[in-house]
């Protein structure tokens, strides 16, 4: 996510629910510098249009990420879900954060009944995986598998990964809550962001469900690549068969 403080172009408006205004995107697409080719009339009017729809976008984001960090608060999660760590310790959230405040977790598609793990959900982790070490400076990241950590970190190694943390909610009563598990035993992907208050509660700050919703960790990694070369993110296919 931008951070709008990181930006040159955006100014900050003090306002009791912090805002950030923007150049109108018309005109900063105007100001972009243009240094792959000379001819500037060889710029086909879509693609103006495609640069100037992009900076209101990213302008989007960056309003939304100031209203995020002003955020406080949201529902207690239950201190009822146990998860198995890595070290074999019976842990709750809490256990989760190590000394941040705040706790990113990813249920990935990988139960008992499969031989590997969702195929997107292992995309999708590849880039977090590569960015873990610089994230957890800031965040703690761990990622939720049914299937015991064994097996998570026995794919982890086979896949080069390293940084990541799993654990492995005891139960199944963690993933059908969020609704990552349904009566058939389908599994469905859920990012979760935790937050911890000054009393130690552990409040829900924010969840991403079902695809199409805002805020699926592959919108900000490997799709938003796809799109931008034109060739399209892959479609997101819901069934434990995949």
């Amino acid at each position: 996510m931008m951070d709008p403080r990181a930006c040159a172009w955006p100014r900050v408006i003090q306002t009791p629910w912090p805002m950030v205004e923007f150049e109108p995107a018309h005109r900063l697409e105007r100001l972009r510098a243009q240094k792959i080719s000379d001819d500037r009339e060889a710029i086909a009017p879509s693609e103006a249009e495609l640069q100037a729809a992009e900076l209101e976008a990213r302008a989007g984001l960056a309003r939304l990420a100031a209203k995020r960090r002003a955020a406080s608060g949201g529902p207690v999660a239950g201190t009822h879900y146990r998860f198995t760590d890595e070290g074999g310790r019976d842990v709750g959230l809490i256990d989760l954060f190590g000394g941040h405040r705040t706790l990113v977790t990813y249920l990935w598609k990988f139960g008992p009944h499969r031989a590997q793990p969702c195929p997107t959900c292992t995309d999708l982790l590849d880039p977090l995986e590569a960015n873990a070490e610089g994230l957890e400076e800031r965040i703690a990241l761990v990622v939720f598998g049914r299937s015991c950590v064994r097996r998570q970190r026995a794919f982890a190694t086979e896949r080069g990964w390293s940084r990541l943390r799993f654990c492995q909610p005891r139960g199944d009563d963690y993933a059908k809550d969020l609704g990552g598990l349904d009566e058939r035993g389908n599994e469905f992907p859920r990012v979760v962001v935790y937050q911890r208050d000054e009393r130690d509660d552990v409040r829900v700050l924010y969840c991403a469900q079902t695809p199409g919703e805002p805020g699926r960790l592959d919108d900000v990694l490997v799709d938003n690549i796809l799109e931008m070369t034109g060739v399209g993110a892959p479609q997101w296919d819901p069934t434990p068969s995949d």
